[in-house]
């Protein structure tokens, strides 16, 4: 061969290296052919093998240079005349077809891996595809043969060792597809070591790992070393590694895993370092990627989502919960089959606090990379936890927080959608969302107002749902829309598009003349001012101002030349000049001023402008002079034509005084147009009059002082008030309760002014103002009765009066050194000397009126929260100064108050998404409903902590005097009454305080911590050395509970013993407190009240409480139902240790017990968990279940409804919990302890005996509330029966557990006559169909055979008169003593336990020891969501039927014997009447499928309910076992059936739709053209109409009346449960569909529902490949080769083929049919 050897025998073989295109290789054979050619070549030489080095050589040679190599390397070309049949020229390159020959392969696989190293640098700098060592490799990959695989692979790991770190990463991310399956394993270990040498090729290693077979020591050896190096492994490793760990974990030790994962991967510090690194893209984010491999590893393994699950549901404190946990749960909810869950376990963790609003904050916004596949998942979840709100106000925060954060952290897409959601929070009408949407808009206008401004036209539709907003909601509006035009970047203020549109609105809605609107305009137009006249916002725009102005020298000069200040003024006199002539919205605007001046931070000029233009004119307005008052009172006095005669009441300043407010004048001297005008704004003006004077005066009250202390002009009643009430006209009447009203609000005023006054005088004045409060109530009170009814003039119609003068006088001073100057402007009136009558009021009558004070009361002016600091006002006052008891409840009924509507939880609202309709502010005061709506609950919480040291002070001083008083339990005097409502407010006030929803809330750590150490200090002398929380919690229920020894009413006992039990709640550590509360409610209930009664709903929480706090709660709860119960019982009267329990509470008790009992078994369980010794648990099982036992004996004899209901509600849960918690404990010690739990059972039994008594108790007793008990408890039953036959079958006794029947029983555990076997001697089977009349006369039950049946006949009579005996276990009878019996003793055995079923007469006549019950139930189904409802297995009977004709042959039958019964005969299922008519097997098996079909098709597009179609396809198999095909059609017999199974089902359909629908089936079956329709009034409509009717009474006729059909769904959903089956969706899915394809086969007619469903879950299982236990279907008492029969019958639907358009239905078209093929 000469040198060219390797180019020449190329080009021999078919290939062209100097082609044309230089820049492939040219193929001019295919490649298959050119590899054959090519080895022939070779091999024919006369020098081969010694040929291949020469060849070798040879493109050793031609192949040094790069770029021709890189031309083998790339893919090749083929020509073009082999193009015909492909559909591209590319093909492999040629290093890829040579591999391909067997004697070349191995020497150019090491060519190829030698030179790899050349290529080190160029593999360094490019990371694409096309890099030559990558090109290399990939010629390796997916070899189709690997001629010596062991060397391949020495030959790798050789160049893996002498390659760099760059080449070798490459190489071993190669492996998997490089190497053969056989050298898996010496791959795996030479790739574990050289991860132990080498860390840095860690991740490609993991990754060829993951791809290689492992076996599972190596891959325990691997994760180990994985999850070591977690921790420090680079940030761009990280998802490989977490990727590798769950996609090789297993359910051993996956949980192992995840807790690595978890400890070791901290996404807080991965979240700042890519925080610091902004420049990478999203998509190559590492914690995008991280995230990404965590979802794949919960989606790749089920049991990897169900552990990480459960690893977050388990963890129980705060600090445990990570961000990962965050994160992983919105993976979760990115997942369909997850959602729900993840949603529950978020809201859980949220509301116990587990979960805050910071850990989200902090996951959202430190990952925004991570999430940004996940903005969907996270505002959804957002929109849930927010609309859960209305039941849970704990999530608020949380749900605020992914808002916020979520907005901040996404891209303008989901920030749009962020804002959309919001808006329609705030349009759904629900109170809480509207409040929290509004408050997370206004919070990110606040903080990001350029990025808000984006989707203002958005926001702006808000508008539309303006009617439904509230005014505090409205102001927060107004005030995102004026931030979001007046600042910001990119605004043009005033000027801006958007504050146009505002400023539009809000001058709409103050021209309306409807108050309701023009408060609105009033709010908004308020709401802009507030944010254009801010200081911050007015002090960066200074165009226009001067340069000599400034913050300290300011004029109104000033004001007019800024150009915010100047519209924020304009705005002001806008809303001032459309208010004139309403006083309800100007006293409205003038609080919102005040509120403004008082909290917000306005520009001084603008404070100015409203201390100069708006308060000046008060003293003109209201104040008067007391000289010139006396003049007119001395005038009216000598007056004979006034009967209503001025005075001067509650002068506090005595001779000094030298003002007075003139109530009288505004009142009787003035019209009724301009009396509403002065009255209706007189607090609301001297509110904002008191806020400018304290911004002015560096927040002294110095220049209006003289205002607390001045008189007030009333009316003349000091000599006899009663008597002058009794003369005083209609219309006097109504101007004194004028007069009272309006004072009373002036002096409610002056306490929200001067209560926070530390001068002594003022805060002795306020006192006495307080005082005077209580008398002016006293005497409006009589005026009303006197008047049978008062309403204020706020509540009438308001008509245009006079505008009010805003003028611009001189600045206010009123103090005592001023009295004199303003004597000049205040002169008698001419008038005065003739009362003026009151003119008729306005048109229109009030909605409202008021017949007493306490009724007012809510619409009178709120008092400040700062009202509770005259509390300490006491020290230093003479007696008459100080507050007695009545003004203390006064202070504390309106704190609580308070209380109610903000830290009160709201109660769960059914219907919480109805729109809600705004209150209308007439029906509620104004200031006191925008004062509430202004304080948050945690500022009210701060306020009332802060003066709570007051409050507890006075407390103390009650008990004191209580101790004086005959308050013992409840028996209060007269005059004590006061005092015991005191001592009641203030535990109410304590109560809701620790009640708080929130304050365990770590936003709000602080108001908890301040609470409790405000009680601790009351008893701890040394309060700086005891700050600690625990510490400071004991002391606080130390003190507490001291006052629990002279409780003085029951109510007060029980808000004490909630508020103990809530601090309870709050600590740490309930156990150290647990054994003072148990005193505490002891004493309560050992205490024999005069008050019960009004405690009466509370003794069960109390005796609940006494059980659950006791050492031993089941002794206790023994002692109850065994000592105290009963001798109260037998008694009948009162026990002095049990005061409480009466005939009227017995009730309460037995729900007390009950709720225990239940209880108890939640603590049995954790004993479980303990490992306590069994023989304890099995000893405290035992007496739990005497004790249930025997409170449900007890409650059977008392036959009270009410214990009824809590007895079938309650009980429920205690036979779910012991089949729960109990069964499986029993069948683990079974083996051991078999005697016990045999014994236990027994005792169960009994309690189950009760229950089914009851039950059939209800149902005679007719009572719909109890019969809706029923159905969940049955199944309940069931279920424990099933549980218990299977304890007894997994050990070994499956034969001790046999069926028994039940007789029909009263509540005494009498029997029915009707059962009566002497008097009824024509009983039918159970296997009969029965009747819906007879659902309880028998019931099925299993029972535990022990004994001989003599001593089964002995136990009858026992046990409180239950019924009869039932099951007996012979626990010394195993499956291995069983083979040494005889053959007919064991089959005499199984004989009679077969009896027990299929014969009624016989079982009643050998009675067993004890039942469960087991009640079969109909199924229900709904067609629209095909979700089958859990039903309840039911044997029913019935009273009267026919005897069967012919008894069934199928092995082991439990099934009816005839036609007229459910099931056919064996006779009838061999000689049907059609084969008797000649028909042959095979067309009437084709005909009823088809037939069935019909039905199907019809009963779907009739909208029918899937059950009603089921019932008239098993009707239509079961008329043709009675009549031939040859008299009836299936036409005919279909419509017949399916129109008669709508009436069952009670799901009936219109003759004329049935019709319609069968002519269109028939039409398309005969290929016959559908439309036109059919004419109702045709013949063929008639025709169709008289086969419905015909068929439907032929059915009736020859089934003799019995349609009832039973289905075996419920049946197949329960067994699936039992099998622990229900979650695998395909086998659950599978068995209904074969029930529903069994329906058209004659299955249903032959074979019992039991056997039906296990022959579909059977098949459900094979298709699965599911292995089902042995002897599965003896549970369902089911014999296997029925199963396998019925089974067969079903899939013999599927090779059924149908000849539909020529098959006979009709009668005729089958006699044609017979003449012609017989």
């Amino acid at each position: 061969m000469t040198k060219n050897t390797f180019i020449e025998l190329l080009k021999e073989a078919g290939c062209l290296v100097d082609s044309a295109d230089t820049r492939s290789i040219l193929f001019v054979s295919e490649p298959a052919l050119f590899r054959r050619e090519l080895s022939l070549k070779i091999r024919s030489d006369a020098q081969y093998p010694e040929n291949l080095d020469e060849f070798f050589d040879s493109m050793n040679a031609y192949l040094q240079d790069v770029d021709i190599f890189r031309k083998f390397l790339l893919p090749a070309t083929l020509s073009a005349h082999l193009m015909d049949n492909r559909r591209t020229s590319a093909l492999e390159s040629a290093i890829k077809t040579l591999l391909g020959i067997d004697i070349i392969q191995p020497t150019l696989i090491t060519y190829l891996l030698e030179r790899l190293p050349e290529f080190y640098d160029e593999l360094e700098n490019d990371n694409s595809s096309s890099c030559t060592a990558r090109l290399i490799l990939h010629q390796l990959r997916w070899s189709e043969y690997i001629v010596e695989p062991q060397a391949l692979t020495g030959k790798l790991i050789e160049v893996i060792q002498i390659t760099p770190t760059v080449i070798q990463h490459e190489i071993i991310t190669s492996l998997p597809d490089i190497i053969n399956d056989s050298e898996h394993k010496p791959i795996v270990v030479y790739l574990k070591e050289l991860m132990h040498e080498n860390t840095e090729l860690t991740v490609p290693i993991l990754d060829a790992l993951s791809n290689l077979t492992l076996h599972s020591e190596s891959l325990e050896d691997v994760r180990e070393t994985v999850l070591d190096r977690l921790e420090s492994a680079e940030l761009d490793d990280l998802a490989v590694i977490i990727k590798f760990l769950l996609h090789t974990a297993k359910p051993h030790n996956i949980d192992v895993v995840i807790h690595g994962i978890r400890d070791k991967l901290d996404f807080r510090s991965l979240g700042k370092s890519t925080m610091s690194n902004t420049t990478r893209k999203v998509k190559q984010s590492p914690e995008a990627l991280i995230i990404e491999s965590i979802k794949l590893g919960l989606q790749f393994h089920k049991f990897v989502c169900d552990a990480w699950v459960k690893s977050i549901t388990a963890l129980q404190t705060k600090p445990a919960h990570k961000i990962i946990d965050v994160l992983v749960l919105f993976i979760l909810h990115s997942m369909t089959s997850t959602k729900k869950k993840a949603e529950l376990i978020f809201r859980k963790k949220i509301s116990t606090g587990l979960i805050t609003s910071s850990l989200l904050q902090e996951s959202v916004l430190q990952h925004p990379h991570a999430l940004a596949s996940y903005w969907n998942t996270i505002l959804s979840l957002s929109e849930s936890l927010l609309r859960s709100s209305q039941q849970d106000s704990v999530v608020i925060p949380c749900s605020s927080a992914l808002y916020i954060s979520s907005f901040k952290s996404s891209d303008a897409y989901y920030r749009q959608e962020i804002i959309g959601s919001l808006v329609t929070h705030i349009g759904s009408g629900s109170a809480i969302e509207m409040d929290v949407a509004l408050d997370i808009l206004l919070h990110l206008a606040q903080n990001d107002v350029d990025n808000m401004a984006v989707y203002d036209v958005f926001i702006k539709g808000i508008l539309d749902y303006l009617d439904n907003l509230t005014l505090s909601q409205i102001r927060i509006l107004f005030n995102i829309f004026s931030l979001l035009s007046l600042i910001g970047s990119n605004r043009k203020g005033t000027n801006s598009s958007l504050w146009a549109e505002i400023h539009i609105v809000i001058r709409k809605q103050l021209s309306n003349p409807r108050e309701k609107y023009k408060k609105i305009g009033i709010v908004a137009s308020l709401a802009a001012v507030n944010v254009m006249a801010s200081a911050k916002l007015c002090a960066e725009d200074q165009v226009g101002a001067g340069s000599s102005s400034t913050q300290h020298e300011v004029s109104i000069d000033d004001a007019h030349r800024h150009p915010l200040i100047r519209p924020a003024m304009q705005l002001i006199e806008m809303t001032l000049q459309n208010c004139q002539e309403y006083p309800n919205c100007m006293a409205l605007v003038y609080d919102e001023l005040a509120y403004m001046l008082e909290h917000n931070d306005l520009d001084k000029r603008m404070q100015l402008y409203i201390s100069e233009s708006i308060t000046a004119d008060f003293i003109e307005r209201y104040v008067a002079d007391v000289e010139v008052v006396e003049t007119n009172i001395e005038k009216d006095t000598h007056n004979l034509d006034i009967t209503l005669k001025p005075l001067i009441w509650m002068n506090l300043d005595g001779q000094q005084a030298g003002i007075a407010i003139d109530f009288y004048s505004f009142i009787c001297k003035t019209d009724e147009r301009n009396k509403k005008k002065f009255l209706l704004t007189l607090c609301a003006l001297f509110n904002l009059l008191q806020s400018s004077e304290k911004l002015s005066n560096s927040g002294s009250l110095e220049g209006i002082d003289a205002l607390i202390g001045c008189g007030l002009v009333l009316f003349d009643g000091t000599d006899d008030f009663e008597e002058l009430v009794q003369d005083l006209e209609t219309h006097n009447l109504q101007s004194a309760c004028d007069i009272m009203y309006y004072a009373i609000n002036w002096c409610r005023e002056l306490l929200n002014v001067f209560s926070n006054v530390s001068e002594p005088s003022i805060h002795q004045k306020a006192v006495q103002r307080l005082k005077n409060i209580l008398k002016l109530e006293l005497c409006l009170d009589k005026l009303i009765k006197q008047a049978s009814g008062y309403t204020p003039m706020e509540f009438y119609p308001t008509f245009p009066t006079s505008g009010i003068k805003v003028s611009s006088s001189r600045p206010l001073n009123i103090n005592s050194s001023a009295l004199s100057s303003m004597r000049e402007f205040q002169s008698g009136d001419d008038t005065s000397d003739n009362e003026t009558k009151p003119t008729k009021k306005d048109k229109g009558q009030p909605s409202i009126s008021f017949d007493s004070v306490d009724a007012l009361r809510s619409h009178m002016r709120g008092l400040n929260i700062n009202v509770l600091s005259i509390l300490s006002m006491s020290d230093g006052l003479q007696e008459e100064d100080k507050l007695t008891y009545p003004e203390l409840n006064y202070i504390l009924e309106d704190l609580n108050e308070k209380l109610d509507n903000k830290v009160v939880p709201v109660p769960a609202n059914p219907f919480a998404f109805a729109k809600k309709k705004p209150v209308d502010s007439k029906q509620s005061n104004l200031h006191k409903a925008t004062m509430f709506s202004r304080i948050n609950a945690s500022d009210l919480m701060r306020q009332v902590i802060k003066n709570l040291p007051n409050i507890l002070q006075r407390l103390e001083l009650l008990y004191e005097d209580i101790q004086l008083h005959d308050t013992q339990a409840g028996r209060i005097g007269k005059d004590s009454k006061t005092i015991v409502q005191c001592t009641t407010l203030i535990m109410d006030i304590i109560f809701k305080l620790v009640s708080w929803p929130e304050i365990k809330n770590p936003e709000y750590r602080d108001i908890l911590e301040n609470l409790i150490k405000t009680l601790a200090d009351r008893i701890t002398a040394e309060q700086t050395q005891h700050d600690a929380f625990d510490f400071n919690i004991r002391e606080a229920f130390k003190y507490l509970s001291n006052f629990s020894n002279n409780i003085p009413d029951a109510t007060t006992a029980i808000t004490h013993y909630k508020t103990l039990k809530r601090i309870m709640v709050l600590s740490d550590n309930e156990m150290e407190l647990k054994v003072n509360a148990h005193q505490v409610v002891t004493r309560v209930l050992a205490t024999d009240w005069f008050d019960w009664r009004d405690i009466k709903k509370q003794i069960t929480f109390l005796v609940e409480q006494a059980i659950e706090l006791d050492k031993d709660p089941l002794q206790t709860l023994h002692t109850y139902a065994n000592q105290v119960l009963p001798e109260f019982i037998e008694d009948g009267t009162r026990l002095d240790d049990h005061p409480l329990l009466r005939n009227d509470t017995l009730i309460n008790y037995y729900e007390a017990m009950i709720n225990q009992a239940v209880g108890a078994l939640h603590l049995l369980k954790k004993t479980d968990d303990q490992n306590e010794e069994n023989e304890d648990v099995l000893e405290k099982t035992e007496k739990l279940v005497k004790i249930f036992r025997q409170i449900t004996f007890y409650i059977r004899n008392q036959e009270k409804k009410e214990l009824f209901s809590i007895l079938l509600k309650t009980g429920r849960t205690f036979i779910e919990q012991f089949t729960i918690h109990s069964i499986p404990y029993f069948t683990e010690i079974f083996k051991y302890h078999n005697q016990k739990v045999a014994a236990i059972l027994r005792d169960f039994q009994k309690c189950t005996r009760i229950f089914q008594a009851i039950c059939s108790h209800v149902k005679v007793l007719k009572d719909v509330k109890l019969s809706a008990y029923v159905p969940k408890l049955k199944q309940a039953l069931e279920t424990v029966l099933f549980q218990a036959k299977m304890l007894m079958s997994e050990n070994n006794a499956p034969s001790a557990f046999t069926i028994g029947a039940l007789k029909h029983r009263d509540i005494r555990g009498a029997e029915v006559s009707s059962q009566n076997l002497e008097e009824n001697r024509d009983i039918r089977t159970t296997s009969q169909v029965p009747t819906s009349d007879d659902d309880d006369n028998e019931e099925e039950e299993y029972e535990l055979l022990e004994g001989d049946d003599d001593q089964d006949n002995n136990s009858n009579n026992n046990n409180e008169g239950e019924g009869p005996g039932m099951m007996d276990v012979d626990l010394n009878s195993t499956s291995e003593e069983e083979e040494d019996e005889p053959l007919s003793n064991r089959q005499a055995q199984r004989n009679r336990k077969r009896n027990l079923l299929s014969d009624v007469s016989e079982e009643e006549e050998e009675e067993d020891d004890e039942q469960i019950v087991k009640k079969e139930k109909n199924i229900q189904e709904d067609q629209d969501d095909e979700e089958v409802e859990e039903v309840i297995l039911m044997t029913q009977s019935q009273s009267q039927s026919p005897p069967p004709e012919v008894q069934p042959h199928r092995k082991n039958s439990k099934t009816p014997s005839s036609p007229s019964t459910s099931l056919a005969s064996d006779e009838q299922l061999e000689l049907t009447p059609s084969r008797k008519d000649g028909i042959s097997e095979e067309l009437e098996e084709t005909l009823r499928n088809f037939g069935c079909e019909l039905i199907q098709s019809a009963g779907i597009l009739l909208k029918l309910p899937q059950v009603a179609m089921a019932t008239a396809q098993v009707l239509f198999q079961r008329f043709f076992y009675m009549a031939s095909l040859k008299e009836f059609g299936i036409v005919e017999i279909g419509m017949g059936a399916l129109f008669l199974a709508s009436k069952v089902e009670e799901s009936f359909t219109r003759l004329s739709y049935m019709v319609s629908v069968y002519d269109n089936l028939l039409r398309r079956t005969r290929k016959q053209p559908t439309y036109p329709p059919l004419d109702a009034f045709s013949q063929r409509a008639y025709d169709l109409k008289n086969m419905i009717i015909t068929g439907e009474m032929q059915i009736l006729k020859k089934l003799g009346f019995n349609v009832h059909v039973q289905l075996p769904y419920g049946l197949m959903i329960n067994y699936l449960r039992i099998l622990d089956l229900e979650e695998d969706e395909k086998v659950a899915g599978r068995a209904w569909n074969y029930l529903n394809d069994g329906l058209r086969s004659n299955v249903y007619a032959t074979y019992d529902p039991a056997t039906i469903a296990c022959a579909a879950i059977w098949l459900a299982c094979r298709d699965q490949a599911i292995k089902l236990p042995p002897d599965w279907f003896s549970l369902f008492d089911t014999d296997f080769e029925n199963v396998i029969n019925a089974a067969g019958q079903i899939r013999r639907v599927y090779y059924i083929k149908l000849d539909r358009e020529h098959l006979p239905l009709y009668t005729d078209e089958m006699n044609q049919w017979l003449a012609k093929y017989t």
